[in-house]
């Protein structure tokens, strides 16, 4: 009755007709973009029909078809519905994404998807043609970098992989300063650093509590001083507070309590350091002083020292978790020990010196390196045949808890490369391959140079290992991205995981995403850059900065803004 009412008041008629013909718009409108979602849907299932059949390139095809329907789809729809389209098409687009990294993963080539409000989900990648096509497994060589793929305004850059600053190596006098004797440069990392490590150490040196208010734990601290002062005055040697305590002059002798005294000739060495400016030469300023030391050794150490090194760390810890019944063998590439029979070593190193060639062809070492030299030395593997002992060996010798799930890891510095794993009775070669994949790669990746993140290793390694090695189903790997996703949202800046303040399990993750980036198709070159100016000499963070033309931290800040996906823009409140 109130139609009728309306329709019979002088003027209306003209009224009523355009709201009878905006209402019939709308819904021919709505109805349109109702069935461009449903035919973006059907194509998309062809491609998950396709995938299944292992027709990957197929799969991209379809993948391709039904986001360009869902383009013109949403390029068809008008302003104020597109809200509530897009609001429909939320699940879809969630499926289209994952498809999307799912066939990547798969080696297939694919142009980015967009939906028509100018919001991308991938960056423009150089180099990627806009035809779906299968990438040749050795060949992915596309000459682009991370530089040219992102926005200049998120990025640092500086040079690409083709015109890379020569950069000082790591052996070089300006990366870690002359040894003693040599120029007659006293050097903090080789020759001060070990010196206050041996004898502060505990109560300035990586002691829990800080005596004095002096934390020796890095050079900032010690160039700082304690609650008594300067402890070092650069020029003053024989007047600067660490050599007169460690003399016993101008108060109490350092170290206290009985404990052995410096020798002269040590506090001497400190003495022409001071006086010769009290310099920092670490590969990294602001390094702990064992990690500086550490590198300083390694950097300067030969095959033998670092193998004897090696399995001096080796026997003190496997002492720890299995006193009795322990083993040990050497393989081409290893030094295989735990609680079992030598012949079962010698074939746990036989499986992993095999495994060594995939290893090798993906991140070699310099031309004419031996094999016993590829980790910088032989790599150790502790293998333990009961879940319990390899958790203890993390407890007793990590000073860590794993999570339950863990059957394998590794852990690398600048001197030590190991990878600890349970190894039962009834494991076969391929159960073995699979859980050595990620701790090898990670290792290769660990010992291109002393200075090398380990959270980068270990998600460089289980990047490969899920690529080349393991067989991942598709729930596995859906569970990967969804985990993937969920630490990148986590993470607020680069530094939650450059300084691992996220989770042990998003740590992870992240990194795997992280490394996945690094070696995606236009990228590829830039990683093998990286590889050969570490293998060369070069440390890590310069090896990365002239490979990929940004810093470590400007790459993950980038990666994390894409991963995050566009931040909604707010609708007007009405």
């Amino acid at each position: 009755m109130s139609f009728l009412r309306i329709s019979s008041q002088p003027g209306t008629s003209c009224v009523l007709a355009w709201m009878v013909v905006f209402c019939l718009a709308y819904d021919a409108t709505a109805q349109t973009a109702t069935e461009g979602l449903a035919t973006a849907k059907d194509q998309l299932a062809k491609a998950a029909v396709a995938y299944r059949n292992r027709e990957y390139v197929a799969a991209g095809q379809a993948l391709v078809t039904a986001s360009s329907t869902l383009h013109a789809t949403l390029a068809e729809t008008e302003p104020a519905q597109r809200e509530a389209v897009l609001e429909q098409a939320s699940d879809l687009l969630s499926r289209m994404r994952n498809a999307h990294v799912m066939l990547q993963l798969e080696g297939v080539r694919l142009p980015p998807i967009r939906i028509d409000d100018g919001t991308a989900w991938w960056q423009e990648e150089p180099g990627v043609a806009p035809e779906v096509a299968m990438l040749p497994g050795a060949e992915l060589d596309p000459d682009a970098s991370l530089a040219s793929s992102l926005p200049e305004k998120e990025m640092e850059a500086t040079a690409t992989s083709d015109d890379a600053p020569a950069m000082a190596s790591s052996n070089d006098d300006s990366a870690t300063g002359d040894a003693e004797g040599e120029s007659g440069m006293v050097s903090f990392v080789r020759d001060v650093a070990p010196v206050l490590i041996e004898h502060c150490g505990g109560c300035h040196v990586g002691g829990g509590q800080v005596r004095g208010g002096l934390n020796m734990n890095t050079f900032a601290g010690l160039m700082r001083g304690g609650d008594e002062g300067d402890t070092v005055i650069a020029g003053s040697g024989d007047e600067s507070g660490l050599v007169l305590r460690m003399r016993g002059e101008g108060g109490d002798l350092m170290p206290p309590g009985g404990r052995p005294r410096v020798p002269e000739e040590s506090i001497q060495l400190i003495s022409r350091w001071i006086d010769q400016g009290a310099k920092d030469d670490a590969v990294r300023p602001g390094q702990d002083l064992k990690t500086a030391s550490m590198q300083a050794w390694a950097s300067s150490a030969t095959t033998d020292q670092r193998n004897e090194r090696r399995r001096q760390h080796a026997d003190e810890s496997i002492r720890m978790v299995a006193p009795d019944g322990v083993a040990t063998v050497e393989s081409d590439h290893f030094l295989v020990i735990g609680p079992m029979t030598e012949r079962r070593l010698q074939e746990i190193g036989k499986v992993a010196d095999g495994q060594m060639k995939v290893v090798r062809s993906v991140i070699p070492a310099a031309s004419g390196t031996d094999k016993g030299e590829y980790f910088r030395g032989r790599a150790t593997l502790f293998v333990f045949p009961r879940p319990y002992e390899y958790a203890e060996f993390s407890k007793m010798v990590e000073q860590r808890s794993i999570p339950a799930q863990w059957v394998s890891h590794f852990r690398s510095d600048a001197i030590l490369a190991y990878a600890s794993l349970v190894v039962t009775p009834d494991l076969d070669d391929e159960g073995l391959r699979n859980r050595l994949a990620g701790p090898l790669f990670s290792m290769a990746m660990a010992t291109r140079a002393a200075d090398v993140p380990e959270w980068l290793a270990g998600g460089v390694g289980e990047s490969i290992a899920n690529d080349r090695v393991r067989k991942l189903d598709r729930d596995s790997r859906s569970r990967l991205l969804a985990a993937q996703r969920d630490a990148a949202i986590a993470a607020r800046n680069a530094s939650d995981l450059l300084q691992q303040r996220l989770p042990a399990q998003q740590v992870d993750a992240l990194s795997i995403a992280v490394a996945g980036a690094m070696m995606a198709p236009p990228r590829r070159r830039g990683f093998q850059t990286m590889i050969r100016q570490m293998n060369a000499g070069q440390p890590f963070e310069s090896s990365f900065q002239g490979a990929y033309g940004v810093t470590v931290e400007s790459f993950v800040d980038a990666f994390l803004k894409w991963a995050k996906g566009p931040t909604p823009t707010p609708s007007p409140q009405r």
